[in-house]
C-alpha cells in the first residue's frame, strides 16, 4: 500500500504512476476534505489505466 497525501493535484497522476511502478498494489489518495476528494476522483477516474488500484479518503478518515 501507498498513501499520497495531497493538497495540490498537479503531480497527482505522475505520483500514482510512480507508486504503482515501484510495485505497490494499491495507492490511497488522502485529501483534506470531501470536496478535494471528489476533485481527485475526477482526475483519477479519467485515466482508466489505474482501474481499482486507487482508493480515496479524507485526512480525517486516514487518522481514524
Amino acid at each position: 500500500l501507498a498513501y499520497e497525501v495531497t493538497l495540490h493535484f498537479e503531480n497527482l497522476l505522475s505520483n500514482i504512476r510512480q507508486d504503482l511502478e515501484s510495485g505497490v498494489s494499491k495507492v490511497f489518495i488522502v485529501t483534506r476534505d470531501r470536496a478535494a476528494m471528489e476533485q481527485a476522483k475526477k482526475i483519477v477516474n479519467a485515466n482508466p489505466e489505474f482501474g481499482d488500484k486507487v482508493g480515496f479518503m479524507t485526512i480525517d478518515e486516514f487518522f481514524d
